[in-house]
Order: C-alpha cells, then sequence, then structure tokens
C-alpha cells in the first residue's frame, strides 16, 4: 500500500510510505510562489514506481482570524493546488484534521510537551520552545524517535521542521487507518 502524507502550507512537506515503511520526506516544492504537485508526482513515481499512491492523506486545515488576508489566501490557494491535483489525477484524497491524527498517532504522549522540549533539546542544543508551540515538540519528538533516518533539519536548517514531522505522522496514519 502506498500513501502519501501531505501537510500543506509554505512550511508543508510531504511523505511517501510503502507498506508501512518511510520511503521519502521533503518539504514541499514551490517554484515561484506556487505549490508544484507535478515534482511530488515525480517523487512519487521514483520512489515507488507508480504513478498512482492508495490514499493521500492531507491534514484538513482553514485560516484562522489571526491570518492577514493576504496570507489566508495564498495559504488557501496552495491548500486547493493539493485538492485539484489528486481530483485531477485521480488520486483518492482523505482530509483529516490535525486532532483525530494526532489522538491515533500520540496515543498517550500529548500530555507530556515539556519532556518532548527536553529530549529535542539533547539532540538541537538550539530548540527553543518559545521559538514553536509545545504541541508541534510532541510531534517533532516523536518522529526523530520512531524514524531515526528521516532528517528533520534538511539543507541548512538547523532546528526541526514540524512540517516535516507533521507529513511523516500524516503518512503513518494513512498506513495504519486506510
Amino acid at each position: 500500500m502506498i500513501v502519501l502524507g501531505i501537510d500543506p502550507g509554505l512550511d508543508g512537506a510531504y511523505a511517501i510510505f510503502e507498506n508501512g515503511k518511510c520511503l521519502r520526506v521533503a518539504k514541499l516544492p514551490f517554484a515561484e510562489k506556487d505549490l508544484c504537485m507535478v515534482l511530488i508526482a515525480d517523487a512519487l513515481h521514483m520512489y515507488t514506481f507508480r504513478d498512482t499512491p492508495d490514499v493521500v492523506i492531507c491534514e484538513k486545515v482553514h485560516s484562522t482570524p489571526n491570518d492577514g488576508h493576504v496570507g489566508a489566501f495564498t495559504f488557501g490557494m496552495g491548500f486547493g493546488h493539493i485538492k485539484g491535483f489528486c481530483q485531477g489525477r485521480g488520486w483518492p484524497l482523505k482530509l483529516i484534521t490535525p486532532a483525530a491524527w494526532k489522538r491515533q498517532i500520540l496515543k498517550g504522549k500529548m500530555g507530556m510537551p515539556k519532556q518532548a522540549v527536553k529530549y529535542l533539546q539533547d539532540f538541537y542544543p538550539k530548540y527553543n520552545p518559545k521559538d514553536k508551540a509545545l504541541n508541534k515538540a510532541t510531534t517533532l519528538a516523536y518522529v526523530h524517535e520512531k524514524y531515526p533516518n528521516v532528517d528533520l533539519t534538511p539543507g541548512r536548517c538547523h532546528l526541526p521542521q514540524d512540517g516535516l514531522a507533521d507529513a511523516v505522522c500524516l503518512g503513518e496514519y494513512g498506513a495504519g487507518v486506510a
């Protein structure tokens, strides 16, 4: 079973799973300011030799009152690219709320964000809980521990990227639920 997990947004990422194994995790590719789904399709084919995943699990997101109107519009456009591309290719798309996948994947760990921060600081000394919401620390720590081969600091990043961790968790959720 091939699962494509997508965390949308400018800091988003995608993860490709095959038979429960994480094959590829990367930041979402953008061409100028537009999401380039064709590059994700190419990566899917390159890593799985197939053109269609069994399911695409995408985080069901929405703008918040604190988002500026331009930022909310741009975010919505990227989310629309994902939905439109999946529909156009005939890829089965499931939208999952953050609460649903976190309840399934992080069960028993959500009440321990301070322990997660301490764990992450052992590996990333500059990681500061003021820089990221505490609930992101739990996801980052979970992925760092369960998937040690996943690079959460790609390129010149010095701090772990929560979009990558979320995409891995979405892929895992799809592999176990779909």
